[in-house]
């Protein structure tokens, strides 16, 4: 039987097509027919078949090789970006301990001073139109505060001298049209020199310690000459942050600043803090004469 090489022809280009499910069924027994005939064709065919075949194992392993390659990118990337959290999770649990620290240790420094009964402490206030000075001389059971208010408006200057000798309290008034005296008081304006940290940031516990570590920045800078801490409070809430500058060696305030977001300074502003320990002596807790002043 003479072969139709026209039918071979359609069969050869039918062949991919069949072989990938392509052709429908009257195709495929139209095909199959023919490769039982034709041997040429049906070797042709398996040829194909196998090319095919060695080609979609070579793309397969291609695209395994693809994913294999991808999924390791990926586990890559995943254990990359966890190794950066964990670092960052670590370096700010380090700074926040760092911070808890630095406050702790600060705070038993300042608490030395507690049993203090001989110093000396100044604070000078600056902020708005006034200028408020703030002396303390304590020494045993005796306290002399002198508290000076300077203005560019002279009428509003005022010094304020409160005497404390036991239970006894005297305060004289002046500025420069008159001079007043209170003699025998109930109390005095008097502050908290060697109040301590944990006082000051209100903090009762460990919890609240921490509370104060992660609201603050912590830095080394110096302050009127002293090697200080500089501890940044943020307010929540508020547009207001505390500022304290306080001396490495000694746990005391040398400076505190009341700053708002706003605008560059605000509330109380500026204070200063001086001292002088165990070197108050007994002539200034002399009270002034009292025939100079009207009580």
């Amino acid at each position: 039987m003479m072969k139709d090489r026209r039918s071979c022809k359609i069969i050869q280009d039918l062949l991919p097509n069949y072989i990938e499910g392509l052709t429908n069924q009257e195709t495929n027994q139209f095909i199959e027919e023919h490769l039982n005939e034709c041997n040429e064709c049906k070797k042709m065919y398996t040829d194909m078949k196998q090319k095919l075949s060695e080609e979609g194992k070579e793309n397969n392993k291609e695209k395994v090789d693809y994913l294999k390659k991808y999924n390791k990118r990926i586990y890559l990337l995943r254990k990359i970006i966890f190794l950066i959290i964990a670092l960052f999770v670590i370096l700010y649990s380090v700074s926040v301990i760092r911070k808890m620290i630095i406050i702790s240790d600060i705070n038993k420094k300042i608490s030395n001073y507690s049993k203090i009964n001989n110093y000396y402490a100044k604070a000078t206030q600056y902020g708005g139109d006034v200028m408020r000075i703030m002396e303390k001389y304590s020494k045993d059971n005796r306290c002399y505060i002198k508290t000076t208010f300077i203005s560019s408006d002279k009428n509003k200057n005022w010094i304020i001298r409160d005497y404390k000798n036991g239970e006894q309290i005297n305060s004289y008034y002046e500025n420069e049209q008159q001079k007043n005296a209170n003699m025998n008081v109930n109390s005095m304006v008097e502050y908290n020199v060697f109040g301590t940290w944990y006082e000051r940031f209100l903090i009762y516990n460990n919890l609240g310690l921490l509370r104060i570590a992660i609201l603050s920045d912590i830095s080394t800078e110096k302050c009127n000459g002293k090697e200080c801490f500089k501890i940044t409070q943020h307010m929540l809430g508020s547009d207001f942050e505390l500022v304290n500058y306080v001396e490495k060696n000694t746990g005391l305030p040398i400076r505190n600043i009341f700053r708002t977001t706003i605008n560059e300074w605000s509330g109380d502003g500026v204070i200063d803090y001086e001292y002088d320990i165990e070197n108050v002596e007994d002539s200034i807790f002399v009270e002034p004469n009292i025939e100079e002043y009207k009580e």
